[in-house]
């Protein structure tokens, strides 16, 4: 007995032809090489769950003291007459002030490892950023901390407590000010395309400068009330005890980091 091989016309099969007429894949078709690149991980997760943490503080302290942080914005803004009643209620909710202080100290030296990382990675190559991140909180911290100690004890020595506790408020409320508006635009530069991070830091370049000069202008206009200064003075005390330790910071963390 032999076997009888019968060929088969697959052309001619109901299932050929269906496939063939299937209007939404191209079965018989030229096939198509595609190259798969392996995707980079961009790294940024830490940055990712920091920011995240900071958005979460500032969100509780939003929804836990939600009338300090509209009297915060009241006396910024001086959206109310009642400005000192509204200042005394803010001194009498601590916490809220001490979790938005530790807010501006995360978000300032998040901002400045961003600022000098960059130009680190221009000039020498790779730089560890979470290094630069410690660093970088750490003089905020020691920056503020010292000034407000050094304020206290000029108050005390020079009998003048009321108006340096009163500077020390504004100063300190400028900084939460800006912790929270510096906070979306570092969102955007960490994560935004090279155009957008680039608009996103001039804005907060722009920013920056114009909180500090609505705390010059604040703090002249009480302080002028209380004790007789020139402004070319006070302008001297900015430059010695404002801009001149930023500046110093900013070298050391450049030259030794």
């Amino acid at each position: 007995m032999t076997n009888t091989w019968i060929p088969i016309v697959y052309d001619s099969l109901p299932y050929t032809k269906a496939i063939r007429s299937n209007p939404w894949f191209n079965f018989n078709g030229k096939p198509v090489l595609r190259t798969v690149e392996i995707h980079q991980a961009s790294k940024k997760e830490g940055i990712f769950y920091t920011l995240a943490a900071l958005f979460l503080l500032l969100a509780l302290v939003r929804a836990s003291f939600a009338r300090y942080f509209q009297n915060l914005f009241a006396v910024f803004f001086r959206a109310s007459m009642k400005q000192k009643q509204i200042r005394e209620q803010l001194l009498q909710t601590p916490l809220a002030s001490l979790l938005l202080n530790l807010l501006f100290v995360a978000t300032a030296g998040l901002y400045a490892a961003f600022i000098l990382h960059h130009r680190m990675e221009t000039r020498s190559g790779q730089f560890n950023f979470w290094l630069l991140y410690g660093y970088s909180v750490a003089a905020v911290a020691a920056l503020y901390v010292g000034k407000f100690f050094l304020l206290k004890m000029l108050g005390w020595t020079l009998r003048m407590e009321q108006t340096t506790d009163t500077y020390i408020f504004i100063v300190f409320l400028c900084n939460k000010v800006l912790a929270i508006f510096l906070l979306p635009l570092l969102l955007v530069a960490a994560f935004a395309s090279p155009g957008l991070v680039t608009i996103a830091m001039t804005i907060s370049y722009v920013l920056v400068i114009g909180v500090f000069l609505y705390r010059y202008i604040s703090s002249y206009g009480y302080i002028n009330r209380e004790v007789r200064t020139s402004r070319f003075h006070f302008f001297l005390y900015l430059c010695a005890f404002e801009v001149a330790p930023l500046l110093l910071i900013y070298k050391v963390l450049l030259k030794f980091v």
